[in-house]
């Protein structure tokens, strides 16, 4: 079943990464996960978990920039994250609850540099809105 919710999630990413994404959800259970994708033209997609330090995990994420940016770091290899095009990382995060959509704080809190993705987990299954 992981493979299918994979593919249904797919939009514009590979498979791999859909699936990476489908687990990580899955491991979070009832609490939102969250981490990043990165989709650079001509190069390997990342997908990287990040740690959901808000105090309410079940009904929204909270991510530290620093945290963010050394996972980032690591999984990508760039020294200097500023010179990279922001425009090909995504934040993504889960919507365990089946809210399809950002929320109102996910569209207060979204930065203007990054890319957002929600996976809305439906009864019909994932449901991902790009923002």
């Amino acid at each position: 079943m992981g493979a299918e919710i994979g593919l249904a999630i797919q939009g514009d990413m590979t498979r791999e990464s859909a699936g990476k994404i489908v687990e990580l959800i899955a491991q979070a259970g009832q609490k939102e996960a969250v981490g990043l994708l990165w989709r650079g033209p001509g190069e390997p997609e990342i997908v990287v978990a990040l740690d959901n330090i808000s105090d309410e995990p079940e009904s929204s994420y909270a991510v530290r920039v620093d945290k963010m940016i050394d996972a980032f770091q690591a999984a990508y290899g760039e020294e200097d994250v500023y010179e990279i095009d922001w425009s090909c990382l995504t934040l993504w995060h889960s919507h365990p609850s089946g809210a399809v959509g950002p929320s109102r704080g996910d569209m207060q809190t979204k930065l203007p540099e990054l890319r957002y993705m929600v996976i809305a987990m439906t009864d019909a299954g994932p449901v991902v809105t790009e923002f």
